[in-house]
Order: C-alpha cells, then sequence, then structure tokens
C-alpha cells in the first residue's frame, strides 16, 4: 500500500467549476485592464487517521487556486 494514494484515484470532478477550470482573464474597469486571473484547479486527499501503514485517507476534492498578477 502506498505511504499517500494517488489524489486522481476515484476522483469526482466538480461539476460547478468547470466553466473556470485552467481558465484566465483580463479585468478591467472601464475599459482600462486592472488585473490578470488564472484560475488553476487542483486536487488534494486528506490524512484522517493512523499512522505508517495503517494510514486512512479522505476521498479526493477538487480546490481552486487563484492566480492575480
Amino acid at each position: 500500500m502506498p505511504w499517500r494514494p494517488s489524489d486522481f484515484d476515484g476522483a469526482v470532478v466538480d461539476h460547478r467549476i468547470d466553466p473556470y477550470r485552467d481558465r484566465g482573464a483580463v479585468v478591467s474597469d472601464n475599459g482600462e485592464p486592472v488585473m490578470r486571473v488564472f484560475v488553476q484547479v487542483a486536487r488534494e486527499r486528506r490524512l484522517v487517521a493512523g499512522r505508517l501503514w495503517w494510514r486512512r485517507w479522505s476521498e479526493p476534492q477538487e480546490f481552486v487556486i487563484l492566480h492575480m498578477l
């Protein structure tokens, strides 16, 4: 058994963020570009219980990382 399972095994895709997944945009104020935004979606599992070989992991969850420039 691996120390940490893959984040992609059994992952449930959150369809609410599908329109924004890995997309970029320019935010403007009255036609003037103010900021560039990139939406990155990542997955993670959390350690629920245990140590060494008897670890239990949560189901993989997606979360959004918002990069602003």
